[in-house]
């Protein structure tokens, strides 16, 4: 019988360290090193290098010590250790027994990162829509380097109480657009206002289906909230300019909008694009509005949970006739999923494809 007992463990030993961890992390524009640290090194901070799998995420072989030690992700040292979204640095964790090919670990942001020369934020809390007969709370992020003078570029980004406070957010995770921003200015020295408007809540599928209220909604986005942002703030009037970006049917909306409305818009962001929803009502939607002008999208979608099948219909979507002029950019996250800590490890880099840095 003991013979048989360490059989079997062996067994399970072999299956076990023959696995990958799997760590996510924020999209960054710096070419990092990423380490796993904890127990099984004495906590050096820079003690395991992670491999590079695509732009957020990284791996490391599953081993015995690894296996049995309580653990963290670090860039190399501990003023870069990984942090919650509150800023507070993260736990340790351990693996847990495994049920699948790889576990994964999501890093939320990191506390070397919680930029102190940040922007200011201005909230309207009942902006009137009149088409959809609605007040909404808007926020509106302007960037560390905003000056009046500067003719600003600007992104609407929707599901807006996701998009810069986790205590705001329907999930408590933000998308953090606030340091999105600031990483492109930090890089680059270019920024962007970023407006975001909250959902409906209840009626978010009306608002954001263009054959429900979708379309009348667009147009309150366009007649309503742009003059309104542009009389208060020193906005860009051009098309170039101007952009819109959302998630799961957001994103749909997202691309309704802009679509429809490209003598306002010149591109606009989709993140977990399910092209098939609502009985694939955006293929009809392309059979009904006329081709506008040149546009650029960035599309993408994850290989986990819901996103998992989204890949075929976007594809069959994106060889439609009437996309084949405009320029469009999509990618898949494979080891991304559904949700917002996934989106807001992504909204860096979809911003940095859609304006083409």
């Amino acid at each position: 019988m003991q013979k048989i007992i360490l059989f079997l463990l062996s067994v399970l030993c072999v299956e076990v360290f023959a696995k990958n961890l799997i760590i996510s992390v924020p999209y960054n524009f710096y070419n990092d090193q990423y380490y796993l640290t904890g127990s099984f090194c004495g906590w050096a901070p820079d003690c395991l290098k992670l491999k590079k799998l695509d732009q957020t995420t990284y791996f490391t072989n599953i081993d015995e010590r690894i296996y049995f030690s309580e653990l963290k992700v670090t860039r190399g040292s501990w003023e870069k250790d990984s942090c919650r979204q509150n800023g507070v640095p993260m736990k340790n964790f351990s693996l847990s027994a495994l049920d699948s090919r790889s576990q994964r670990y999501f890093v939320h942001k990191w506390c070397d990162r919680n930029h102190s020369n940040k922007g200011e934020f201005v909230t309207f809390n009942n902006l009137y829509f009149p088409n959809i007969n609605k007040f909404k709370r808007v926020k509106v992020y302007l960037p560390s380097n905003y000056k009046e003078k500067t003719k600003w570029p600007i992104l609407i980004l929707l599901d807006g109480q996701n998009v810069f406070d986790s205590s705001d957010s329907a999930f408590g995770v933000e998308w953090g657009a606030d340091e999105s921003v600031e990483e492109l200015i930090k890089s680059f020295g270019i920024g962007m206002v970023v407006i975001a408007l909250d959902n409906g809540m209840g009626n978010r599928t009306e608002e954001y289906h263009y054959f429900r209220k979708g379309k009348i909604f667009a147009n309150d986005i366009v007649k309503t909230l742009l003059p309104e942002m542009r009389k208060r703030f020193n906005l860009s009037s051009e098309r170039k300019d101007t952009y819109i970006g959302g998630s799961s049917l957001g994103a749909i909306f997202a691309f309704t909008t802009a679509y429809e409305h490209s003598n306002v818009f010149s591109g606009g962001i989709g993140l977990s694009f399910p092209a098939f929803a609502y009985e694939n009502y955006v293929f009809k939607f392309l059979d009904s509005v006329k081709s506008p002008k040149l546009m650029k999208f960035y599309l993408d979608y994850g290989g986990l949970g819901q996103d998992e099948n989204y890949g075929p219909s976007l594809k069959e979507f994106l060889s439609r006739r009437e996309l084949k002029n405009h320029r469009i950019f999509w990618k898949k996250f494979p080891h991304h999923g559904h949700n917002e800590i996934s989106w807001s490890h992504r909204l860096t880099y979809s911003i940095k494809r859609l304006i083409d840095i």
